[in-house]
């Protein structure tokens, strides 16, 4: 197993049996080998960090 965030290219690596690999995000080339049928996975990041504040920040000054 392989993980990273970002893959800056097509790695042949990734297209060989067993070898799986999990990223941080969705670029191009994660995209062209899930879509070839090859073992990759998103792993999503803090949901603290996607999801939006509870409720909206205060105004400055107040």
């Amino acid at each position: 197993m392989l993980g990273g965030a970002l893959l800056l290219g097509y790695y042949t690596v990734l297209t060989k049996p067993g070898v799986s690999y999990r990223s941080g995000f969705f670029g191009p080339a994660e995209r062209i080998l899930l879509a070839e049928g090859h073992n990759i996975e998103l792993v999503p990041g803090e949901a603290s960090a996607s999801s939006p504040p509870s409720s909206p920040p205060s105004p400055p000054g107040s």
